[in-house]
């Protein structure tokens, strides 16, 4: 059975969605299965099967699937079936904590939210160079990457947008590997540009600022 889960497309388009900090990783293809998991080994694991019959069946380590999705064909529109498999897998982790849902102090609250706050603001910065890399990566090309290496690191200017100033993706300055300098536009989709503006509102960064993203080792830096 030519398998879904085996199209290289679906992977790209999968990761673009959930973000460059999770891995697609197909199995055998005579085995129709692959599995998702994110990088910071703190996310539960997700199998994918499909079946002879077509249908696509989501799941993790629990007994019961997630979801089970009905294909049309190996070859339809991977970017719809990739949305698909994002929403499940967004959906699965969203749910509140049992002990968030009680009645709680208005301060009990409060430090909650200035925790999660935190913890997410320090995600974000860790998983910024990785996103930009592999986005940039994208906007490159193979060609580019043939002729000149791997970007080494990327600059961002900043834009002005209702809720303040945020780091311009549409006009990324890259040198690469050579000493080579491209500039680019980063793609729309997936997490990368949420990312850059999370990172942009947090710091409070204004007219002449600048972020320059290094990537090996990976670092951010505001002048």
């Amino acid at each position: 059975m030519n398998s879904i889960l085996s199209n290289p497309a679906l992977a790209a388009a999968v990761i673009d969605l959930l973000g460059h900090d999770w891995d697609f990783a197909p199995d055998d293809p005579a085995s129709a299965t692959a599995s998702i998991r994110h990088c910071d080994g703190k996310h539960p694991g997700f199998l994918l099967a499909e079946d002879r019959h077509g249908r696509l069946t989501i799941r993790t380590s629990a007994a019961e699937p997630l979801a089970v999705l009905q294909l049309t064909s190996a070859d339809q529109d991977v970017d719809h079936v990739a949305t698909e498999v994002e929403d499940v897998i967004h959906r699965s982790l969203q749910p509140v904590p049992d002990a968030l849902t009680n009645r709680l102090p208005f301060e009990t609250l409060l430090a909650i939210h200035d925790t999660a706050t935190r913890l997410l603001n320090e995600h974000n910065e860790h998983v910024l160079p990785r996103h930009v890399e592999l986005t940039v990566r994208a906007a490159l090309g193979e060609q580019t990457l043939t002729e000149h290496g791997a970007p080494v690191s990327a600059a961002f200017d900043t834009t002005e947008q209702d809720d303040g100033y945020v780091w311009l993706a549409d006009e990324t300055r890259v040198v690469l590997a050579d000493g080579t300098h491209k500039t680019v536009r980063l793609g729309r989709e997936g997490r990368c540009r949420s990312f850059l503006v999370d990172h942009a509102l947090e710091h409070e960064v204004g007219d002449d600022d600048v972020l320059t993203v290094t990537f090996n080792p990976p670092g951010l830096d505001i002048d």
